[in-house]
């Protein structure tokens, strides 16, 4: 018997969320994952080859896999990737909502979690930053600085153990009391 991991994702159109969920296997994300990854090494073989970025349309068409290699299966393996075994760092595209909340999502709009936005600042650059906390769609929480000014992504860290791996976190204060 094969495991199904059913993966849960929410997509955002025209401010509508709707929910999508996948009937694949482990198995069969596993085989979409690794064409997908023999389509990536192709590609960057060929733009080494010919010291470029860009590849003509015809060209990419005979690389292996080209058939799935496209947007909708390379974020429904990032979101998979996602739950099935949890990073301990990631690249989210941050969404603001009402006040303090939001919404992190892949680059194609895929939702992958829950934002909660803490302190606003303004930087030596002149830039508007924010800190985070995110509730993943995985279960893990997650805490980043996100750079309100210049971009929509942003990097999250893991927490573990209470502990958030941000520069702006206070250290708790010793508890063993001096003599003098």
């Amino acid at each position: 018997m094969r495991e199904m991991t059913e993966v849960r994702r929410k997509k955002i159109v025209n401010g509508v969320e709707v929910v999508l969920a996948t009937p694949f296997s482990d198995g069969d994300m596993a085989a979409l994952a690794a064409k997908l990854e023999i389509n990536n090494k192709a590609w960057r073989r060929y733009c080494r080859r010919h010291r470029t970025n860009g590849i003509p349309c015809d060209v990419v068409k005979t690389f292996p896999h080209a058939d799935v290699a496209n947007n909708e299966n390379r974020s429904l393996v990032e979101v998979w990737q996602f739950c099935a075994d949890p990073p301990d760092r990631c690249v989210i595209y941050v969404k603001r909502g009402n006040r303090n909340c939001g919404t992190a999502t892949t680059w194609t709009g895929d939702f992958l979690g829950e934002l909660v936005f803490g302190y606003t600042w303004t930087s030596n650059f002149g830039d508007r930053r924010s800190s985070f906390r995110m509730k993943g769609i995985n279960g893990a929480k997650y805490a980043g600085v996100w750079c309100e000014s210049a971009q929509d992504c942003a990097t999250a860290r893991r927490r573990r153990n209470g502990h958030e791996y941000s520069p702006f976190v206070e250290k708790p204060k010793s508890t063993i009391q001096s003599a003098f």
